[in-house]
């Protein structure tokens, strides 16, 4: 990252796991409520819904 950014800091904090491979910790996220809201946005037209619910699909 630093030869694209000007200041970059590795901040490491104590967590419950360690993410080795982030496919299994995406495909969670992805399957949750929050990230799935604007597909099932009811103030958004049925046309936008679709397509931002062809984004979710793995």
């Amino acid at each position: 990252m630093a030869e694209h950014i000007n200041q970059v800091k590795l901040m490491t904090y104590d967590a419950g796991f360690n993410v080795t491979k982030p496919e299994p910790v995406l495909q969670y996220y992805m399957a949750t409520q929050l990230y799935q809201s604007p597909s099932h946005d009811e103030k958004l037209s049925r046309e936008t819904r679709d397509a931002i619910a062809q984004t979710f699909l793995l």
